[in-house]
C-alpha cells in the first residue's frame, strides 16, 4: 500500500526531526531500566540485609558503587539526553547480564552423565578457595572436618555441602532439610559504619589515622574535648572520629608551644631551613595519600587535591631558600664612630586558624615561612576537616622528632569557635593568621588589635573577570570554566561575576551555558579520575546555594544553566549561570561560596572597572583582552583594586612566588611572595657606638661637651 504524502510541510519537519532524534539515541537504550531502579538497587546493596546477606554468601560486601554510577547516568540520559552516559549505562546492563549468565556458559557439570567427570574430586581452584574461605559455608565445613560439628542431630541445608571420607573431599547435593541455625559469624571489617574500615580506602591508614584519632599535639597526642565525627561531602559518610581539644588542652599547646620556641629561634636560619626541607621531602613520600585524604574529606577533585599538598611543597622550597637569604641591612651613620644596623628577629608563638577549603595549603604557607624566621605555632584547622589536620602534623612530627626538635614547635589544636577565641585573645600568640570569612574576620582583626597583637587577614572574594571586546573568546571560556565552576565554587578566587561587553555578550553566555552543560555528566566522586567537579563541602552549603538560586529568581534573574541540587547520595549541586540581574544588586554583591557565577552585560571596560571595584572584597581579578593599552589601564592606579590583578588567565591558581591576598574587606593581608616572611618577624634598628664619645645625631648640643 502506498505511503500517504505528508499534509503540509510543517509535517514533514516534525517527521525528520524525530527521525533525527531517533538517529542520535543508542542502539540498545531497551536494556536501560527506570532510574528509581538503580536508586531502589543501591540502597538494597548497601542496606544492612544486603550486607549481611552478602558476607553470608560471599564471605565480604560488595561494591555497591555500580548502581549508583547507573543511576547517575539514567538521569543524565533521561534529563540532558547525554548519550556518552546512556552508552556507559548499557555498557554496564550488558556487563551484569554477562555475569549473571557466566555460570550457565561455563557449567559442564549438569550435562547428563552416567558417572561423575574425572576431575570430580579435584580441590577448587586456589582463587576460589580464597575467595570463599570465610563464608557461612566454608566455616561449616571446616567444624565438620574438625569433629566440631554434631552432625548426627542437624544438618544444614546449602547448594552444596563439602563432607569428608577417606581424605576426598566428595561433593554431594543437599536433598532434605532438618533445621537451619543462624551461628554468630564476625562481619567483614568493609561492613564498619566508618570509611576509614573500608579497604578502598586503605590510604587513610597509610597516613597513621585510625578510626578514633586525636586532635591534639603539643610534643605528644592527648585530647580531652569532644568528639567530632569527620564527614565525606561526597556520600555524607563518615571517615573517622577526632577528639577535640578542651580549654586546658589549648593552654597545655599554648605554654608548650613557647617554651619550645627558646630552644627553636636559637637554632640558626639555614639549620631551621633544613628541618623545613625535610618536611618538604616528607610530605613528597605522602603526597598521593594525602592528596587522596584531602579529597575524601574536604571534596575537592584528586589533581586539585594533589596540587594543594604540592603547592605546601612549593612553599618548603621557598622557606628553604630564604633560610640563607633572610636579610639585615647596615646604613651609613652620619655620626663619626657609630653604624646603623638593620636586625630583624622571630615573633615567638604563632595561631594560625584555617579554612575547609585549603586545608594543607594555607597551613603550609604560614607555617614553612614562619619556621625559618624562628617562629613556632599552634594550628586550629577548620572542624570539618580535622582528619587532614591531623595527617599533616603526624607528617611534620616524625621530622622534628627525627632531629631532636621539640614537637610543640608546630602544636596542633582541633576544636570549634571556643578554641579559635583562645588563639585570638592570648597575648602570646604575637601574630594571628586568620583565613575565613570576611565578618569572622573583621571580628578576629579587632579582638586582635585590642591587644596590639598583629594580625594577617585572608578573607572573602567577590572576584570578576571582564571581558572586552577584542578578548580572545576561546581563551576565555577555558578559563572561565575553571573559575567559576572549579572545586565547585569554594576558591576564595572563584570567579562570582562576569563583565561581559555588550558585542559578545550572547555569544559568551551561550557557548558558557554549553560548557557547563559539557562537565554536567563528570560531577561525581572527587577520587575519580574522570571528575571534574566535586561536592559542595557540607548540607549548609547546599541550602545555601538553594536559598541564593531561588533569591535570584525572585529578584528577576534568569537561570541560563544549573540551579538545580542533585538527587544523588553526597552534597551536589550543578554549576550555574544567573542573567538579568543588576550590577549593584544586594545579592550579585554577596558572596555565596557555590559554582554561581553572575554575567552582567557592559558597554565599555572603564564601566567593568568600576563595577569590579564597587564591591567591599578586593581580592582577586583579571581582564581578557589583545589590547596592550587596555592592560596598563587595568593594572594601573584607575586600574582594578584587587589585591590580584590578573590579565587572560582565570581569576584563580596563584603560585608561591607572588604575594597572595587582597585589599579592603579581603583583609590586607599577604601570603607567601617576595617579602611575606616580614609578617613573622619584629624589626629593631640598632646603633652602635664604637667611638669612646657620645655624639647625638642632627648635631644637637646638649650642655658642656
Amino acid at each position: 500500500m502506498p505511503e500517504t504524502a505528508p499534509d503540509s510541510k510543517k509535517e514533514t519537519e516534525e517527521k525528520t526531526t524525530v527521525a533525527s532524534e531517533e538517529d542520535n539515541e543508542p542502539e540498545d537504550k531497551w536494556v536501560i531500566r527506570e532510574c528509581e531502579l538503580y536508586k531502589d538497587e543501591y540502597k538494597d546493596c548497601t542496606s544492612f540485609r544486603g550486607r549481611f546477606q552478602q558476607y553470608f554468601v560471599y564471605g565480604e560486601t560488595l561494591d555497591c558503587n555500580q548502581w549508583k554510577k547507573d543511576y547517575d547516568n539514567c538521569c543524565k540520559w533521561e534529563d540532558y539526553k547525554d548519550i556518552k552516559a546512556a552508552n556507559a549505562l548499557i555498557a554496564s546492563e550488558k556487563e551484569r547480564r554477562m555475569v549473571r549468565l557466566r555460570a550457565h556458559y561455563r557449567n559442564d557439570v549438569w550435562k547428563k552423565r552416567d558417572s561423575p567427570p574425572a576431575d570430580w574430586a579435584k580441590p577448587l581452584p586456589e582463587w576460589m578457595q580464597k575467595r570463599d574461605e570465610n563464608t557461612y559455608l566454608a566455616i561449616k565445613a571446616k567444624e565438620i572436618r574438625e569433629g566440631k560439628e554434631d552432625t548426627t542431630e542437624k544438618k544444614f541445608c546449602s547448594i552444596i555441602q563439602t563432607v569428608v571420607s577417606d581424605a576426598q573431599m566428595s561433593r554431594v547435593l543437599c536433598r532434605s532439610v532438618l533445621s537451619l541455625r543462624l551461628i554468630r559469624v564476625p562481619m567483614a571489617r568493609n561492613a564498619s559504619s566508618y570509611l576509614i574500615d573500608d579497604p578502598k580506602y586503605s590510604f587513610l591508614k597509610e597516613l597513621g589515622l585510625q578510626e578514633k584519632n586525636v586532635g591534639v599535639f603539643n610534643g605528644k597526642w592527648e585530647a580531652n574535648g569532644q568528639v567530632i565525627k569527620s564527614f565525606s561531602p561526597a556520600n555524607g559518610k563518615i571517615i573517622a572520629e577526632v577528639q577535640a581539644a578542651s580549654p586546658d588542652d589549648y593552654e597545655a599547646c599554648a605554654t608548650a608551644a613557647q617554651e619550645a620556641w627558646h630552644s627553636w629561634a636559637e637554632l640558626p636560619a639555614p639549620s631551621r631551613g633544613e628541618i623545613v626541607r625535610q618536611i618538604g621531602d616528607a610530605l613528597r613520600e605522602k603526597l598521593q595519600p594525602l592528596g587522596q585524604l584531602v579529597s575524601l574529606e574536604m571534596g575537592k577533585i584528586l589533581p586539585e587535591a594533589i596540587g594543594e599538598v604540592v603547592e605546601y611543597i612549593h612553599v618548603c622550597d621557598l622557606a628553604l631558600g630564604l633560610s640563607r637569604t633572610l636579610p639585615g641591612t647596615i646604613f651609613p651613620s652620619e655620626r663619626p664612630g657609630h653604624v646603623l644596623i638593620e636586625k630583624w628577629n622571630p615573633l615567638g608563638a604563632i595561631g594560625i586558624i584555617t579554612a575547609f577549603n585549603f586545608p594543607v595549603a594555607v597551613f603550609g604557607w604560614n607555617s614553612a615561612i614562619a619556621m625559618v624566621c624562628g617562629d613556632v605555632s599552634v594550628w586550629k584547622p577548620s572542624d570539618t576537616t580535622p582528619l587532614v589536620a591531623v595527617a599533616v602534623t603526624k607528617i611534620v612530627e616524625s621530622v622534628l622528632q627525627k632531629n631532636n626538635i621539640p614537637g610543640a614547635v608546630a602544636a596542633l589544636c582541633v576544636g570549634g569557635k571556643d578554641i579559635g577565641e583562645k588563639i585570638v585573645k592570648d597575648e602570646r600568640m604575637k601574630l594571628v593568621s586568620f583565613t575565613g570569612s570576611t565578618a569572622v574576620g573583621q571580628q578576629v582583626g579587632v579582638e586582635v588589635q585590642r591587644r596590639f597583637g598583629r594580625h594577617l587577614l585572608e578573607l572573602g572574594g567577590n572576584n570578576a573577570i571582564i571581558v572586552n571586546e577584542d578578548a580572545n573568546l576561546d581563551l576565555l571560556l577555558n578559563a572561565a570554566l575553571f573559575a567559576c565552576a572549579g572545586t565547585a565554587g569554594q576558591r576564595c578566587t572563584t570567579t562570582r561575576r562576569l563583565f561581559i561587553h555588550k558585542k559578545v555578550y550572547s555569544q559568551v553566555v551561550s557557548r558558557l551555558s554549553k560548557a557547563f552543560a559539557g562537565v554536567v555528566s563528570r560531577i561525581g566522586d572527587p577520587l575519580l579520575s574522570e571528575t571534574l567537579i566535586g561536592p559542595l563541602h557540607t548540607p549548609a552549603a547546599v541550602e545555601a546555594y538553594k536559598k541564593t538560586v531561588a533569591e535570584a529568581v525572585k529578584q528577576g534573574g534568569k537561570i541560563e544553566f544549573g540551579g538545580k541540587v542533585m538527587e544523588r547520595e553526597g552534597y551536589f549541586v550543578e554549576p550555574t549561570i544567573v542573567t538579568g540581574l543588576p550590577h549593584d544588586s544586594p545579592l550579585v554583591k554577596t558572596e555565596c561560596f557555590a559554582p554561581i557565577v553572575y554575567c552582567i552585560e557592559i558597554p565599555d571596560l572603564d564601566t567593568g572597572i568600576k563595577y569590579n571595584n564597587e564591591v567591599e572584597q578586593g581580592l582577586s581579578s583579571s581582564l581578557f583582552t589583545e589590547n596592550l593599552g587596555d592592560v596598563f589601564k587595568w593594572i594601573g592606579p584607575h586600574g582594578s583594586d584587587c589585591g590580584i590583578v590578573n590579565v587572560n588567565i582565570p581569576t584563580n591558581g596563584a603560585e608561591v612566588g607572588g604575594a597572595f591576598g587582597g585589599e579592603k574587606a579581603t583583609g590586607g593581608g599577604r601570603e607567601c611572595g617576595s617579602d611575606s616572611w616580614k609578617n613573622y618577624m619584629r624589626r629593631s634598628t640598632v646603633t652602635i657606638n664604637y667611638s669612646g664619645t657620645i655624639k647625638l645625631a642632627q648635631n644637637i648640643k646638649f650642655g658642656d661637651e
